[in-house]
């Protein structure tokens, strides 16, 4: 029962407290009575819905006329007969506007569910009065369709959309009222109801593009296409078809072909449909490089946009036309570029927005003579719908020179469909993203947070969790506070903690979580970072505001000022950071290993240092210039930090970029090849998003094919074959598990990754042998374990002080290389040290 402190009141206090204003007594009323007031109403109708209807009618009514009732007491006898009232008006003005329609058919309509509507919509012949449902304003429409399609109670979308029941309720009667007058006159409007009908489902396709998982998208497509395909020839016809097909073309694989992509751009061109030609634009330069890129896009694609009244998408040509010379160093000119980007779009476009924030960062660069540790800019493009805010769109660029801060405040909090806000939850409430990988929690809404911009009150927190590490991201922590924005941040990234706090903010306007106006900026500080020095510039500003959604302008800059080396962390940066120098020619880090050395406290940092530090020896043991009287030449020596997500039956192995290096050289010839291909553990999850799954069990097979040339080709395949029995160096390994993957879809400088691989894993093992093809399938590359230490539980376990030791088949004659992998444990967590050699005798 709904307890909301008044149901212990007499009807004419009641009666009273409304005529007051509090609406909570008059939802007390709505309560007490409506279960009679619906029975009146059924006894004229003889029809459950119509009963619902006429009662709805029938609260309002005696809301609106309150006043009038002189006996407070008997409001329950009075607001019945205005339901006897209204349900007589009701069953006059159906017949009157449709005598067909028998109350009969409506009463044999199974209602056990309340979703009568929905069937009836299915079962008559005429469709008009669905057409009608999907005309109604956004408001009603969402709360007629959860109410009847999808049986929720008023109560219980009042909770769902965080609003007064009574709302709900005038809501429902005026999607009533509204249905019945739309149902009565529809003959003539048929057709135009059926197009505004398709386009509100294209506009909900293309929402799939927020989603996690697009899980039952295909079918929808079909569905839409289909529907879009039967109208009658118009722009309007073609617009949704290039929206439709583009959507198909890029989360459809079998749809990702040349016959449709040509269907998607002759749509763009007939309707001038600017969004999708952005995208036809970009997939036409990329099959160029360099000075011919740059040459095909200014003198080729260019004066075809102008030519045929494509401005925005004119705009986003500039803008990335811009990155590109900028990116050869043509700095001047891209500056030019990007200027012209704000010449040719209007504030409300996503790219003028990038566009500010580049030639901000271009001109800091260009002025201060020296490329610093990260520069970027974006648009953020955020907007409120049903009482959350979505993160819509993030173009941009970001160019870096080694580790930096995660610099992307808003960016964080979007991994659950796109949602970085929900109004709807209450405090210890969590929602989930619809592929079930992230949960976001609301922690506290009245959290209060002090930052160098002041204190803040009131403020809510929301903890974003991803299962396994998600594009790097462990968790994340945001304080929201109403009418200012975020101004506080904790996020981990990679195993790595970052705080980020509010430094300055100007807000001119709005009244949302995010306020929304022209002019708001927001400047954020790392305020837990002891170990480097940076001078960082993070700034959001809102360029355009208007209808619930903001674009949003981002630009940050780092340089790195130096290394704090009273610390174990401070001393390991600066080694990642200065040991290459210009990167042609090695840096001598030995002063700085020795300090981490004595730093090391705990069993991680011992661990680390000293395989690191073992790695970095060699480099410099095995580097002619360096040393002279090197007995190998080193080729590959790399060592690297990975971190590991496990979960839902999967594990994932992360790269620690910010500990990770290596020194390598390509030999002219072909002889290295054999020991390239040497990140087998890491592969896996490159190319099938996990190292090891549950799912992997005999029989199981995974492919995404594409059309090329008319001809259906193999894009990914991963297929579990019968298990089998291995022999290494390191032993006889029984029912090992056979996995073969296929990968044909990488380009440019991925395309290392394609090939067949094999992997067999052993029980409590792991992989105990792996081969890979290249060279376009005439060579095999073959690496077999040939020590460990340790066991643990499944196919790949990962226990504390495992070690794994492994070794190419084949090697020629004064070639040296071998793999360790080292698994460490503390209370963040699972890395894997891994330790990489190639070396060849300096006599070969």
């Amino acid at each position: 029962m709904q307890m909301n402190g008044f149901n212990d009141k007499k009807d004419d206090f009641l009666v009273e407290l409304t005529l007051l204003g509090n609406n909570q007594a008059f939802e007390e009323l709505v309560i007490r009575y409506e279960k009679k007031v619906k029975g009146t109403a059924y006894k004229v109708t003889k029809n459950q819905f119509s009963a619902e209807d006429a009662s709805q009618d029938a609260f309002v009514c005696a809301w609106v006329r309150l006043n009038s009732l002189r006996d407070r007491e008997k409001f329950g006898s009075w607001v019945c007969s205005i339901a006897k009232n209204c349900a007589v008006d009701l069953v006059r003005h159906y017949y009157d506007t449709s005598p067909d329609i028998s109350f009969e058919l409506l009463e044999n309509t199974d209602l056990s569910n309340e979703l009568d509507l929905d069937d009836f919509l299915c079962r008559e012949r005429d469709e008009r009065l669905h057409e009608a449902v999907e005309a109604l304003s956004e408001k009603i429409r969402d709360t007629v369709k959860l109410h009847y399609f999808e049986g929720l109670s008023a109560e219980e979308i009042a909770e769902k959309r965080n609003i007064p029941v009574g709302t709900v309720k005038w809501r429902l009667n005026e999607g009533r009222k509204r249905l019945r007058k739309e149902y009565g006159v529809m003959e003539d409007s048929k057709n135009i109801t059926f197009v505004q009908k398709v386009m509100y489902q294209v506009e909900q396709l293309k929402l799939w593009g927020l989603k996690n998982d697009k899980t039952g998208f295909e079918a929808e497509y079909r569905q839409v296409l289909k529907n879009v395909e039967s109208l009658e020839e118009s722009t309007e016809k073609q617009y949704a078809l290039a929206d439709v097909l583009a959507r198909g073309y890029w989360w459809i694989d079998k749809e990702a072909n040349e016959d449709v992509f040509n269907r998607i751009r002759e749509a763009a061109e007939k309707s001038r449909n600017e969004d999708i030609m952005e995208f036809i634009v970009s997939k036409e330069w990329n099959e160029y490089k360099g000075d011919n890129k740059i040459d095909y896009m200014e003198n080729t694609q260019a004066p075809a946009l102008i030519q045929k009244g494509f401005k925005k998408a004119l705009g986003y040509l500039y803008f990335w036309l811009a990155h590109a010379l900028c990116s050869d160093s043509q700095f001047e000119k891209g500056i030019g570029y990007y200027k012209k980007v704000l010449e040719t779009l209007t504030k409300d476009c996503a790219y003028y927005a990038a566009a500010l924030g580049a030639v901000h960062i271009e001109e800091r660069k260009l002025r201060e003579g020296e490329m610093p540790l990260l520069l970027g800019t974006t648009a953020e493009v955020l907007q409120y719908k049903d009482n959350r805010l979505y993160y819509m769109q993030q173009p941009g660029y970001s160019f870096t020179r080694g580790v930096c801060p995660n610099l992307a405040v808003f960016y964080y909090c979007n991994f659950c469909d796109g949602v970085i806000f929900d109004g709807n939850l209450k405090e210890g409430e969590s929602m989930v993203s619809s592929d079930k990988r992230v949960t976001v929690t609301c922690k506290s809404k009245n959290a209060t947070v002090e930052t160098p911009s002041g204190r803040y009150e009131n403020c809510v927190c929301y903890v974003y969790l991803p299962k396994v590490q998600l594009w790097g991201l462990n968790r994340c922590e945001t304080y929201f506070c109403p009418n200012v924005g975020i101004v506080k941040q904790i996020v981990q990234v990679e195993g790595k903690t970052e705080e980020w706090q509010l430094l300055n903010c100007t807000i001119n306007g709005g009244d949302e979580i995010i306020p929304f106006a022209e002019g708001n900026r927001w400047e954020y500080g790392l305020i837990n970072e002891n170990d480097i020095i940076y001078d960082i510039e993070n700034v959001y500003e809102v360029v355009s505001a208007g209808k619930g959604k903001a674009v949003l302008s981002h630009h940050n800059y780092v340089k790195l000022l130096g290394y704090n080396e009273s610390t174990w962390r401070g001393n390991i940066r600066k080694i990642k950071q200065t040991y290459s120098g210009d990167g042609n020619k090695l840096s001598d880090t030995r002063p700085s290993f020795e300090k981490a050395e004595m730093l090391a406290k705990t069993k991680r940092e011992k661990l680390h240092t000293s395989i690191a530090k073992n790695v970095m020896d060699r480099i410099f043991d095995t580097e002619p210039e360096f040393n002279p009287a090197y007995t190998e030449k080193g080729y590959r020596n790399f060592f690297n930090c990975c971190s590991l997500s496990i979960g839902d039956g999967k594990i994932i192995i992360n790269g620690y970029s910010e500990y990770s290096f290596d020194w390598k050289h390509d030999p002219i010839n072909d002889e290295l090849d054999m020991i390239k291909y040497d990140y087998f553990y890491e592969d896996l999850s490159l190319i099938a998003g996990k190292t090891w799954s549950d799912e992997w069990t005999e029989g199981y097979k995974k492919l995404q094919e594409e059309t090329v040339d008319g001809k259906r080709k193999t894009k990914f395949s991963l297929e579990v074959l019968p298990d089998e029995t291995v022999h290494t160096a390191a032993g006889e390994f029984k029912g090992c598990r056979h996995i073969c993957v296929e990968e044909r879809s990488r380009t440019d400088w991925e395309s290392y990754l394609n090939g067949v691989r094999h992997y067999w894993f052993a029980p409590e093992i792991g992989i105990v042998r792996y081969s890979r093809s290249y060279k376009d399938d005439t060579l095999e590359a073959v690496w077999e374990l040939t020590e460990y230490k340790g066991k643990g539980e499944g196919y790949f376990p990962v226990k504390d002080g495992l070690f794994r030791r492994y070794v190419p088949c084949g090697l020629k004659e004064g070639w040296h290389s071998w793999v360790e992998y080292t698994f460490d444990e503390d209370e963040s967590g699972f890395v894997i040290f891994k330790n990489t050699l190639g070396t060849r005798d300096r006599e070969k």
